[in-house]
């Protein structure tokens, strides 16, 4: 009986031949803000996607990518980067390419999140120009305190825009992914119970309403600023009530007030009769530093 043949196998040497010119790798930044400059810019399935080089740092040079959605509901964040990075934001069709951010800085803000069980990145923008002029004594506090920074950013500091019920009804299923993600919402779309459409819809619009992140629709509108002209009434009739039984205002926390939004802001300032016009300050930063500036004369604000 003829012997089988052991099959030939070849074995390759330990060295191989591979040319890495051009290739980038991927990198995770620790949390923090970054001066951004933009490097490229590319279209792809309803996206913009941005090439972003660090300016600062120990990771100065180093390179990552921003995905902004081109759909008509979703364009407003590509709206807000154009506006940190001091453009103007068109009125109408535009054309843009990478040369039109020649020389232009942004400021990133870097904070870590979950996603599909794994970490990823998710830049928030703001302006250069008010990280220049917050200075060289808020740069050094900012480093002492990265942490307490980074958890009021996650918490709320910079709260989104309420969006409108109707919208969000029109919107496809990649569409509400993409808003899971937006906003955090603590809605797995993989789940097998949200694999129908509407299932879906149903769990993001709990999701919003449950952030506070949903406004009524159509008439709802109007009744919404007719009780929110009540509130005001109300709470000028308190303030009222309490000038006249002289009771002293309770000091409030430096820290509450750089957790605010715009209007949280809004109300401190009428509840205690700020002078300030929130008006006159552009960024929600801003704003928030004239309110405790304010707060500090009136001796309303906690050591």
């Amino acid at each position: 009986m003829a012997r089988k043949s052991k099959a030939s196998t070849k074995k390759k040497s330990g060295k191989i031949g591979l040319d890495f010119t051009g290739v980038e790798t991927r990198v995770m930044l620790p949390e923090n803000d970054y001066l951004l400059s933009v490097v490229s810019l590319e279209e792809e399935d309803e996206s913009v996607i941005v090439g972003l080089q660090v300016e600062n740092g120990k990771f100065e040079g180093k390179k990552v990518k921003e995905y902004f959605s081109t759909k008509p509901q979703a364009l407003w964040r590509f709206g807000n980067f154009i506006s940190a990075c001091g453009l103007e934001v068109p009125n109408g069709e535009i054309e843009l390419d990478a040369s039109d951010f020649a020389d232009v800085k942004v400021m990133g803000v870097c904070t870590h999140e979950e996603y599909n069980d794994k970490p990823r990145m998710r830049w928030d923008f703001y302006g250069a120009d008010e990280a220049d002029e917050e200075g060289d004594d808020d740069e050094a506090d900012e480093d002492k305190d990265d942490g307490k920074k980074s958890s009021s950013k996650k918490s709320g500091g910079k709260k989104a825009k309420a969006l409108d019920r109707d919208e969000v009804e029109a919107m496809d299923r990649d569409d509400l992914v993409e808003l899971i993600d937006e906003h955090e919402l603590e809605v797995d779309a993989d789940n097998k119970k949200l694999k129908k459409d509407d299932k879906l819809l149903a769990a993001v619009i709990e999701a919003l309403e449950e952030k506070g992140l949903l406004e009524a629709a159509g008439d709802d509108e109007a009744d919404e600023a007719d009780e929110d002209d009540d509130e005001k009434d109300d709470k000028k009739g308190k303030k009222a009530d309490k000038k006249k039984s002289g009771k002293k205002a309770k000091k409030i926390a430096g820290s509450d007030v750089e957790d605010m939004d715009e209007d949280e802001l809004e109300k401190l300032v009428e509840e205690h009769e700020l002078e300030v016009e929130l008006d006159e300050h552009k960024t929600l930063r801003k704003k928030v530093r004239a309110v405790l500036d304010a707060l500090e004369e009136k001796d309303l604000l906690e050591e």
